[in-house]
């Protein structure tokens, strides 16, 4: 099932609130990075803008640094943070991955952070991203990847669509987020028929146990998303219900959630 853009989009605005970006994970992905001195540099999909800033800080706050993503409200809440933060010279814009508004050979570094398994068309991204890259350029991602990624929480969902069929939304993404991961070998394979040399992509597979399963179903974009595709009548109730669930399979560490992501950086070969 084709991945609904519009339907990312408005599911983003209205997380903007309860948003907190992933800058740790972001100082992960880049830390080794030798980035030049002066770099013009793009983070796509920079949702409150705090792994904006953080590229921004590992760049000795130098450079140009842009923010891009297909939510407004994310935009706004970015530019709002990294004002707090006495960042404001990151500009920060609304756009599409797909179709990047940018010359070819501007960047030195193009990053971003869980966004890519959203995008429709992979394809179509890493070309872009390679496009805008000026040759010796990296590209970073961090992204979820395979059908293991949150398994426990869909599994838990599917349930509810076994009891309510009526609530066909809810089995749309549900087939969607299926869909839309994609595996390491089928990753390296897209890099490689691109032209990005230097692949250093790796899996890496996580164990996590959530206490606060009421804070994860409301912040976490995944379980954010199915809870929002349900009928305003019934959400309250199939959300304490799933609570229910998740606290009947915890053990004293918490409610078991898998994760698994790629995360590595490739490089636009020099000319």
């Amino acid at each position: 099932m084709p991945i609904n853009k519009k339907r990312i989009e408005e599911s983003y605005d209205l997380q903007a609130e309860n948003f907190k970006g992933a800058k740790q994970i972001a100082y992960l992905l880049i830390r080794d990075l030798q980035i030049p001195k002066n770099s013009v540099c793009l983070d796509i999909g920079c949702g409150d803008g705090l792994t904006t800033a953080a590229l921004y800080e590992h760049c000795q706050k130098e450079g140009i640094i842009y923010g891009l993503d297909i939510s407004q409200r994310m935009i706004d809440k970015a530019i709002i943070n990294c004002r707090k933060l006495g960042y404001e010279d990151i500009c920060f814009l609304k756009g599409d991955a797909e179709s990047l508004n940018f010359p070819a050979n501007m960047f030195d570094v193009v990053v971003s952070l869980y966004t890519f398994q959203f995008i429709p068309d992979k394809w179509k991204c890493l070309k872009e991203m390679y496009r805008v890259l000026k040759p010796g350029g990296y590209m970073c991602l961090f992204f979820p990847a395979s059908e293991m990624f949150q398994k426990e929480t869909f599994e838990i969902f599917r349930t509810v669509t076994q009891r309510h069929v009526e609530f066909t939304e809810l089995n749309h993404i549900l087939s969607e987020f299926g869909e839309m991961h994609i595996t390491l070998e089928e990753f390296q394979d897209m890099l490689h028929d691109i032209g990005f040399t230097s692949l250093d992509f790796m899996g890496r597979h996580r164990v996590i146990y959530e206490k606060n399963t009421k804070n994860y179903l409301e912040t976490n974009p995944y379980p954010f998303d199915l809870l929002l595709s349900i009928p305003d009548e019934y959400r309250e109730k199939v959300k304490t219900n799933v609570i229910d669930k998740m606290l009947k399979l915890s053990d004293k560490r918490g409610f078991k959630l898998t994760f698994y992501n790629i995360m590595g950086h490739a490089q636009k070969p020099n000319i």
